[in-house]
């Protein structure tokens, strides 16, 4: 064999083994990247979700037992359903909870709407706080003036 071609045979396999190790450098960096982000899915955005999904839960539960409680006439029945306002509240609050440290620091968008529902959360209870005695004494005229008054869009 010719000395000359022998060289080339070298050359060309030292290029294909840089290529080789080249790829899998490019490679491993792609898998370290892809397991960066699944866990940043794993420990924030899955959980987020739940906690959210799980305020929303709570809170359209606490509206349609609001309702049975402002149309409820006997006092059990009205007890029962504060009982159940409670229960929904606590449910709101555990999930916020669990929402809350699941936010990134960075995420400025996150952390704005966030803000933002908290504040309509809190209008809605303030509203709450005025409307449901006006409610339970079915005076239905002062309890959609207190409305006027707190108009926010709810959470």
């Amino acid at each position: 064999m010719n000395m000359a071609s022998k060289k080339n045979i070298y050359l060309i396999f030292g290029a294909v083994a840089a290529l080789l190790v080249l790829f899998s450098f490019v490679l491993l960096n792609q898998g370290v990247r892809i397991k960066w982000h699944s866990t940043e899915i794993e420990t924030n955005w899955l959980p987020g979700i739940e906690s959210i999904n799980s305020m929303h839960l709570a809170i359209n539960n606490y509206r349609a037992t609001e309702i049975s409680h402002a149309m409820a006439n006997e006092g059990s029945l009205k007890s029962e359903y504060s009982q159940t306002l409670s229960y929904f509240s606590k449910e709101f609050l555990e999930a916020k909870a669990k929402y809350e440290p699941t936010i990134r620091p960075y995420a400025l968008k996150e952390i704005a709407l966030w803000k933002q529902y908290i504040k309509n959360y809190e209008d809605y209870e303030a509203f709450n706080t005025v409307s449901e005695p006006l409610a339970s004494t079915k005076d239905i005229f002062k309890s959609s003036a207190a409305s006027k008054v707190f108009e926010t869009s709810a959470p």
